[in-house]
């Protein structure tokens, strides 16, 4: 499978208020790190320039209604975070014992978790809303076999030449 990100000037934000549920609370507008939202007082917020919009969907995620939409996504079947989060405990573990395993299977992902997995990978954070990444995912054994061959070969003489 292979996800193509239109770069940013090219994707429509496609940024709409559902004027039944929104509370004009605002907190969109405060939220948007650009401050391309704009919102009179009593009014429903509107995007003033969507050239700007950097498409990181705090708008989306702030909205305590549930009444904005943007870049397509339905809010209606977004992942909510409350309810959702690891314990204090939870949390801990997870980073405590988060390590690489190197001991691989001899057998494919099913395509469903390939699937999956490069659709959490979409919406992890970047570190500044870019999220132009490219990732290839390589599911055929002799490809990975080569690969690993060329990188190994590859450190070998980058440590034999320092």
């Amino acid at each position: 499978m292979s996800v193509e990100v239109p770069p940013i000037s090219q994707a429509a934000v496609q940024f709409s208020v559902d004027q039944e549920t929104c509370v004009k609370c605002g907190m969109c507008a405060k939220d948007c790190p650009f401050g391309i939202i704009a919102q009179e007082e009593d009014s429903f917020p509107t995007l003033s320039d969507e050239n700007m919009c950097i498409r990181c969907q705090h708008c989306f995620t702030v909205c305590p209604t549930g009444s904005l939409s943007v870049l397509g996504n339905d809010p209606k079947e977004a992942t909510t975070l409350k309810g959702n989060l690891p314990t204090q405990e939870q949390l801990i573990t997870l980073i405590k014992g988060r390590r690489s395993v190197r001991q691989y299977r001899d057998e494919s992902l099913p395509q469903e978790t390939i699937d999956q997995l490069l659709e959490a990978t979409w919406h992890a954070p970047t570190g500044h809303n870019f999220q132009q990444n490219l990732l290839t995912v390589v599911d055929n054994k002799e490809t990975v076999d080569k690969v690993r061959t060329e990188i190994y070969q590859k450190i070998e003489q980058a440590l034999a030449e320092n």
